[in-house]
């Protein structure tokens, strides 16, 4: 999978997420034809960049990962605070809905013009 392919591959599943607050990954069209162990911790970004080139002291925070450069927090802390775990414990609603949009949306700036053009997003 190619970078590019899996920012998009997680701005449609985090939209999805968006409309239906009330559905786990899972649930999105992007989970129907994909095994689960393909895809490392069930997401995109952690399938391109926790192996990414990095410090070995890093390693376990994905330094390069866009969700991580703009929550500044890394999903795999041992506190359940990232925006990943507040909407994962969080009741379909608005708050579920902000966080995920806001993790949806940390991929834009990463997005080529043709992606974002793919996904009717404007510049």
């Amino acid at each position: 999978m190619t970078r590019q392919n899996a920012y998009v591959r997680h701005y449609q599943m985090w939209d999805e997420l968006v409309e239906h607050p009330e559905w786990s990954k899972h649930e999105t069209s992007h989970w129907v034809d994909i095994d689960d162990n393909d895809i490392m911790h069930d997401c995109y970004l952690c399938e391109i960049h926790f192996f990414a080139p990095h410090d070995v002291d890093e390693a376990r925070y994905c330094p390069k990962c866009p969700l991580k450069k703009v929550s500044k927090r890394s999903c795999v802390e041992d506190k359940p605070t990232t925006w990943f775990d507040v909407w994962r414990l969080t009741k379909p609603g608005e708050t579920r809905r902000k966080y995920a949009t806001l993790i949806r949306d940390c991929v834009i700036p990463y997005l080529t013009a043709k992606s974002m053009q793919k996904l009717g997003i404007e510049p």
